[in-house]
Order: structure tokens, then sequence, then C-alpha cells
């Protein structure tokens, strides 16, 4: 029982995270706030049900587990290796063509790199990033993070 506490320690900050992109929203485009469920909510489902599979395991693959192994010896010290994945992880999200979907991404980056650091567990990472996904698509916030 002790292990499924620590292991889940992270879930701690998903309401004060989640707070947090409330106030985003709300502050930076009210009008859009649980725009995509609302507009289109056929769309909305298929992008819950997917996004999980098609967008976050292979992220977190590519950024969490390979990093982490293939890195290893280049980042001894666990704030280098945490660091180094979520600078990557944000500047992944540069293409997207605006600052918000980089900096987001990279505090994301820091949530699931520390947590993965410290479980070694790409189900724990994966389902942290699917749930931070799936909510800043529904709150409105995902019009920074699609073309």
């Amino acid at each position: 029982p002790a292990a499924e506490v620590s292991r889940w320690a992270w879930a701690k900050w998903i309401p004060l995270t989640f707070s947090g992109l409330l106030v985003l929203t709300w502050v930076m485009i009210p009008e859009g706030f649980l725009g995509f469920p609302r507009r289109a909510p056929e769309v909305y489902v298929l992008v819950m049900l997917l996004y999980p599979i098609l967008s976050a395991l292979p992220q977190e693959f590519m950024y969490r587990r390979y990093y982490f192994w293939r890195y290893a010896e280049l980042f001894p010290n666990r704030a280098g290796m945490i660091l180094s994945s979520s600078i990557l992880f944000g500047w992944l999200h540069i293409f997207y063509d605006n600052l918000w979907a980089v900096a987001l991404s990279m505090i994301g980056g820091l949530l699931f790199s520390w947590n993965y650091a410290r479980s070694h567990r790409l189900s724990d990472v994966w389902i942290e990033h699917s749930l931070y996904g799936q909510f800043v698509f529904t709150v409105g916030l995902g019009r920074w993070f699609y073309e």
C-alpha cells in the first residue's frame, strides 16, 4: 500500500495544476472556455479517446523512456536529466507557433520528467500526460496545441 501511495504521489499536483489551467483559460481566453466540447462534441469525444494513444503515449515513450535510457551517461544527475528532457519536450511544441504551447509543455515536461525519474514507470507518466492533455483540450487551451 505504501508503494502505491508513493507511486501516485504526483496526483496531489493535479488539482492545483488543473486550477491554474482553469484560471489561465478564464483570464486569457474566457470566450473559449469549454469551447471545444460545446462546438464539436463528436470530434471532442474522438480526441479524448485517441489523444492518450496517438499523442501522449508516443511522446512519453520518446521523451521519458527512450531519452532517460539513451542519455543516462550524459546526465548522471537526476536534475540535469529532468531539466533537459523538459526543455526538449517544450521545444517539440514549437511548431504550433506560439509561446504558450512551448511554455505549458515545458512545465508539463517538468512534472512528467520528475515523475518518471522517480518511478521509471512509463504507465504513470502516460496517464498523467493523458489527463493533462485532455483537460487542456476540454477547458479551451487546446487552441494553442493543434494546427
